[in-house]
């Protein structure tokens, strides 16, 4: 695999990443009637080691996906490809769109969906993607892309606050004010600094930046602005990250360049109602979606609105996703021929490797059932109370309401941890 290149940090890739793009001829056994023009497909590692694979054309990650049935898909011999490169992850045929964007053009997508930590194939993916791709090509398929992705890049990085060990949170204040009066702003939705990382991987200090997805400026020259402000503030060890994100609309709200432009200041006619909560937990929603059209405009009373987070529905979905896809890779190839192999003491010494992968990733779904089905029935998913709250149900503007977390749900001790990258994101 030819060593990776530094690339625009918003295209195709994880920001911070680099990719390879390759043009790789298709195999030599292919079907003569096949046209033969090559196949351009992609690689990209973070900077924390995640790595992806594929083409022709990967979705922007993360994205949202909906399961789909591609007719005349070859699963037998689109098998036999990953297990020659000893790729083991579950294979799905879907329909993927950028998170920022659900109206985009869904791109037909064949998933080979990894957990690293179980596969020792990496550097291997380009080639397996590029023969899967060929394959499909010759049974008249070449409009569907393969992607070959580390599961938690598919779902996108977990975000935590700060702490005060880290060297950024005392001169925070000082380097986002900086930022906003050297760098060229325009395009910024939001500019904050969190501990970002995925599982099994360190939680970094990170200036997070979303950013316009309909803008057309080069985002690593912003990025690189920010870095060098960094190392004046000698924080060099902090990371910058660069995501497109949803257009936000807010009435009567500039823009931050508005803001930044502005010599005067702005006043309100009158002036927010302000309450106390102290030094208390809190967590903060919106209005509406607590309180449906018909109670809009209702008081709460003293015993307050009870609030889920993450919802029921969310919880129960999330429950029958999973039974889902342990149920698929059950009765999927090649598992379920090895498994009936195991079960007669048949199955060959040069297989059992395979086979353990495969009953290790299942493993970890039907654990996280375990764990789900417990979070289901005990209604962890209780968040809280309502402890105050905008007063207006109008979608249209910033409404809010303040909530009051249970004991339990208060950090440090409202995480949920369980092996699946289908875990319920709070």
């Amino acid at each position: 695999m030819a060593k990776l290149a530094e690339v625009d940090c918003h295209i195709f890739c994880a920001p911070g990443a680099s990719k390879d793009i390759c043009t790789l001829s298709p195999s030599q056994n292919h079907d003569p009637t096949t046209p033969s023009h090559p196949t351009t497909m992609e690689a990209s590692i973070t900077a924390t080691g995640l790595r992806r694979a594929g083409g022709p054309k990967l979705c922007d990650i993360p994205y949202n996906s909906r399961t789909t049935v591609i007719e005349q898909l070859p699963f037998q011999e689109l098998q036999p490809i990953l297990e020659t490169w000893k790729v083991c992850g579950s294979m799905q045929s879907m329909e993927c769109t950028p998170c920022y964007d659900d109206s985009a053009e869904p791109i037909l997508t064949l998933q080979v969906m990894v957990d690293t930590p179980r596969d020792d194939s990496r550097e291997n993916w380009l080639q397996a993607a590029q023969e899967m791709h060929d394959l499909l090509r010759r049974h008249g398929l070449g409009h569907v892309t393969v992607d070959i992705i580390d599961w938690r890049l598919k779902v996108g990085p977990n975000i935590l606050i700060c702490e005060p060990t880290d060297a950024i949170f005392s001169k925070w204040d000082m380097v986002r004010k900086r930022i906003l009066e050297s760098v060229d702003v325009s395009g910024f939705q939001m500019l904050g600094c969190y501990r970002m990382g995925y599982k099994d991987v360190e939680y970094k200090p990170t200036i997070l930046i979303t950013v316009d997805p309909k803008s057309e400026r080069n985002w690593n020259l912003a990025k690189q602005d920010v870095n060098n402000i960094l190392n004046e503030f000698d924080l060099s060890m902090v990371d910058v990250e660069i995501y497109k994100d949803r257009s936000i609309f807010c009435a009567r709200r500039p823009s931050i360049q508005s803001e930044i432009n502005s010599r005067y200041l702005v006043h309100t006619r009158e002036g927010p109602r302000v309450a106390t909560i102290g030094h208390s937990p809190f967590g903060l929603t919106c209005r509406h979606c607590i309180f449906d059209k018909h109670r809009q405009d209702a008081l709460i009373s003293e015993s307050a609105q009870e609030v889920d987070c993450p919802t029921y529905g969310k919880v129960k979905e999330c429950i029958d996703k999973l039974t889902e896809t342990v149920s698929y890779l059950k009765r999927g190839e090649p598992y379920r021929t090895l498994e009936q192999l195991r079960v007669d003491g048949d199955l060959p010494d040069d297989r059992k490797a395979l086979w353990r992968n495969l009953r290790d990733l299942i493993k970890s779904h039907e654990d996280g059932l375990t764990h789900l089905h417990s979070y289901y029935d005990l209604k962890t998913y209780r968040f809280g109370e309502v402890w105050a709250h905008s007063g207006d149900g109008t979608t249209r503007i910033m409404d809010w309401a303040l909530l009051k977390p249970h004991p339990t749900r208060a950090c440090p001790s409202n995480k949920v941890s369980f092996c699946s990258p289908l875990s319920i994101r709070k």
